[in-house]
């Protein structure tokens, strides 16, 4: 029996520490190890040995900027693949304008992204992508409850709430005064907001936030794959999203959103059935773990 393969798996901390969780859990033949690369100095040291020694160097967010880790894997002539997962791609596309991108790195790694909108923008900067997806979900998903009232759930990134659309927002609620806003993530605002608006901060227990929201609201400037539509597809959410996507309502600006919101509120009131039918099934289907694990541990060369 030969040497275990080794992977290491770097980038947005969060996402890769869950999934390196959920890989290992899952039953990986291979040594899998998440390193924070980003704020932790004690793992960025502890990475340079590993990632020598390892065989693919896998990173949940893509860059054109110098890194010393990428660096390291190119100079350690290692598999790099990254995947790019959203703000990213605007990042790259600064870079390239401003002549500060690293060229190699569009040469030398491999890329990854998880919708067709970004393949699209990465191609425009002369980046071929394969799409792969790497949030995975159980099987036979079972939609949410009826919530109890009927309200709007979205997630606002810490100083970055323009960005993630507060200005429609806030315009929404404004025309909504007695449904609740429910903002997650972002814990306060620097200008008036109305009443109904309601900032939770870092949460964490957004599953059930998700279960208990009349609609959620995903409609940043720009986005990859948010992991909150699908969770919220999951469980047979209404969800109005920036994109075109299957069972969302496309939303790009307040007006729109205003549409919407009526729409979901109407029938809700109705006492109609009150689920994104369909939604569900779509997502245990299409984000089944053993279909998504299996194609992403076939592409890190490991099984």
């Amino acid at each position: 029996m030969g040497r275990q393969k080794r992977v290491a798996i770097v980038g947005l901390p969060r996402f890769a520490k869950k999934l390196t969780d959920r890989l290992i859990a899952y039953g990986v033949n291979a040594k899998i190890r998440c390193f924070d690369t980003y704020y932790n100095n004690w793992e960025k040291l502890a990475a340079i040995p590993y990632i020598i020694s390892c065989d693919v160097v896998y990173s949940i967010n893509g860059s054109l900027l110098n890194s010393n880790v990428f660096n390291l894997a190119l100079w350690a002539k290692k598999r790099l693949i990254m995947h790019w997962v959203g703000t990213d791609v605007l990042k790259a596309e600064m870079a390239i304008q401003s002549g500060t991108y690293r060229s190699d790195y569009i040469e030398r790694a491999e890329h990854l992204c998880e919708v067709e909108w970004i393949r699209e923008e990465l191609k425009a900067l002369g980046i071929k992508a394969e799409i792969q997806n790497f949030v995975a979900f159980e099987k036979d998903m079972k939609p949410a409850t009826r919530p109890e009232n009927f309200n709007v759930l979205s997630y606002l990134h810490p100083d970055r709430e323009e960005f993630y659309g507060i200005k429609e927002l806030i315009t929404c609620a404004e025309t909504f005064p007695e449904i609740p806003f429910y903002l997650v993530g972002t814990s306060a605002y620097d200008q008036t907001t109305p009443a109904n608006m309601k900032f939770l901060g870092w949460i964490n227990n957004l599953d059930e936030m998700i279960e208990k929201a009349g609609i959620c609201v995903r409609i940043p400037q720009h986005d990859g794959l948010s992991s909150f539509v699908l969770e919220s597809l999951a469980k047979a959410k209404f969800v109005a999203y920036k994109y075109h996507f299957p069972f969302c309502d496309p939303c790009s600006n307040a007006q729109e959103l205003i549409k919407i919101v009526e729409e979901k509120r109407q029938l809700f009131e109705s006492g109609s059935p009150f689920e994104n039918s369909g939604s569900s099934e779509y997502i245990s289907k299409e984000f089944d773990k053993d279909k998504i694990y299996g194609s992403l541990l076939s592409r890190l060369g490991v099984s």
